[in-house]
């Protein structure tokens, strides 16, 4: 039944203010008499009745003080070990010495919410921040990369899809080339531009930015160009000489900035490139390989580069603009050059050598000499990459294995007949040896792995209980150890009492005997059954050395 207006003016001045059970009461005779139910009445009523309890006097005060150390203690608990509320609580209580319930765990969670120091919100970074955005397209780049986790090679060179509960084959020991996903994206427009390669070195970097800003053949992708800045982190392919040559020449900076990783937080620096990955890019496109398998990681970087064009013709939910016309409507007349001198000035000359037994290879009339250390003394005999800068041979790079190291030009290691020297151990060889003579002597390994003593006595699933197994260990009143504590309240010790032979003389004596028991309680609810029946003992011993 609808009501009419003027019949939910007068229910509403009925209501208005009213809460428990006059408002409970008003609303059923208004539901009688207008024919609807109470919940309906009490649905178009929400907003002038009186919901829920009346307000505390002291409603958002502290009602618990503590010290202030135990305030930082408990604080630095949650914030520097992340323990949970309970596990603060109970370490707390044993290291001051409170009572087990001096705060409940309800309200430490809300004191921490209240100071924004919940292990939720712990995770969250509450900071300030500042936003800044190129003024126009091509200005600075943004580039980084991350490991898919959730991709593998195979042995034919197919691409491999794992879900995220699996992942053993992309474990680090089993030899099997990991995918590694380049991306780049445009500051001011957002286009992205991204690419798998099978590992993150120079090398890859250099071909990476090479395909990104060069002109496409395919006109469908209109983003190329070299930025003003390049906004990276500090990894080693981008500190490599390679790189820096390639800065030199093209001309573009690379500000300075601290790893993701160093900071906490550190992925907001590099927001605009790490939303690329995840469900931005990466999570989305890994999609595909659930249901349809890459007979190489060529056909996977095609289908990639088709699916960025479609990404790319979307628009941003930040700037509310397609990213590719954004790019065409700002960039102006992008700062390129030929692709072949720009592919000279971005790739080394390459050649590959057999490392002698003395760790030596000669390249160019030179010889270099690798360090005498991992991983240089387990590459003997094998045949790696060689590459270097054209003009420019005083540094190498060696690459194996998916391994790069830059090495320098330097004199060949000759020993002196007879003044034989020994190749000096790694760190870890030292600790080894030293591990071999650790002296234990000092530990009790079976007073440290023995059971503790005072535990009580039960036994395993299906065996029966063995009497003869209880402990001997008692009480000062004579029952077991593991016999439970028994509390008894005024009514329940009146009848102990009474089986004891209380309560029995005149009334003088009766009187006498209650006033003794309520002198044993002194306020408490209840007393131990053992603080009873030692009392009795005193009592007793007493009148009978009065007597005697």
């Amino acid at each position: 039944m609808k009501l009419g207006d003027y019949t939910r003016q007068e229910i509403f001045e009925a209501l208005a203010g009213k809460r428990g059970r006059e408002s409970l009461k008003l609303a059923k005779e208004l539901a009688e008499r207008f024919s609807v139910s109470v919940g309906h009445i009490y649905k178009i009523t929400h907003g002038v009745r009186l919901n829920g309890r009346a307000r505390r006097h002291d409603a958002g005060e502290k009602r618990i003080e503590l010290a202030p150390e135990i305030d930082l203690f408990m604080e630095g608990l949650t914030v520097d070990a992340d323990f949970s509320a309970d596990h603060v609580l109970w370490v707390t209580s044993r290291h001051f010495g409170l009572p087990a319930d001096f705060v409940s765990i309800t309200t430490y969670n809300q004191w921490l919410r209240e100071k924004h120091m919940s292990r939720n919100l712990l995770g969250k970074d509450l900071r300030p921040y500042r936003s800044f955005e190129s003024p126009r397209a091509n200005h600075m780049h943004h580039y980084d990369t991350t490991v898919a986790e959730a991709f593998y090679a195979n042995d034919d060179g197919s691409i491999g899809h794992e879900p995220g509960y699996e992942r053993y084959k992309n474990k680090p020991g089993n030899r099997r080339p990991r995918l590694v996903l380049y991306s780049l994206v445009d500051d001011f427009s957002r286009v992205i531009f991204a690419r798998f390669y099978f590992s993150e070195n120079t090398l890859n970097l250099l071909d990476f930015v090479f395909r990104a800003w060069s002109e496409k053949e395919d006109r469908s992708f209109p983003f190329f160009g070299i930025p003003n800045f390049l906004y990276c982190d500090q990894g080693a392919p981008r500190r490599s000489a390679k790189f820096l040559h390639a800065k030199e020449k093209l001309g573009f900076e690379i500000p300075d900035t601290t790893p993701s990783h160093a900071t906490e937080f550190g992925p907001r620096k590099h927001g605009k490139v790490e939303r690329t990955f995840g469900e931005g890019l990466l999570g989305e496109f890994m999609k595909i390989t659930r249901i349809f398998r890459f007979a190489e990681i060529d056909e996977m970087n095609q289908c990639l580069y088709d699916w960025l064009i479609h990404t790319n013709n979307k628009k941003n939910r930040t700037t509310n603009e397609v990213r590719f016309a954004r790019w065409v409507r700002s960039v102006g007349a992008p700062r390129s050059m030929p692709s072949e001198e720009m592919f000279k000035l971005l790739h080394y000359d390459r050649d590959e050598r057999v490392v002698k037994g003395n760790l030596q290879i000669e390249l160019n009339g030179r010889k270099y000499q690798l360090p005498y250390r991992k991983p240089f003394i387990n590459w003997v005999g094998v045949k790696i990459e060689v590459y270097w800068y054209p003009g420019k041979d005083d540094t190498i790079s060696v690459v194996y294995d998916h391994h790069e190291e830059e090495v320098r030009a330097m004199a060949p290691v000759v020993d002196l007949a007879m003044e034989y020297k020994k190749i000096a151990a790694t760190d870890r060889e030292k600790r080894l040896a030293e591990l071999k003579g650790a002296n234990y002597s000092a530990v009790n390994f079976p007073a440290m792995y023995a059971p503790e003593k005072d535990l009580p006595y039960l036994p395993k699933r299906g065996q029966e209980f063995d009497d003869k197994r209880i402990s001997e260990k008692s009480r000062p009143d004579g029952r077991p150890s593991f016999t439970p504590e028994v509390y008894l309240d005024e009514v329940e010790a009146a009848f102990a009492l009474k089986k004891a032979g209380f309560f029995d003389g005149d009334k003088a004596q009766r009187e006498a005997d209650r006033a003794w028991l309520k002198a044993l309680f002194s306020g408490r609810e209840k007393i131990p059954e053992s603080e009873l029946s030692t009392a009795i003992e005193a009592l007793k011993t007493k009148q009978w050395e009065a007597e005697g």
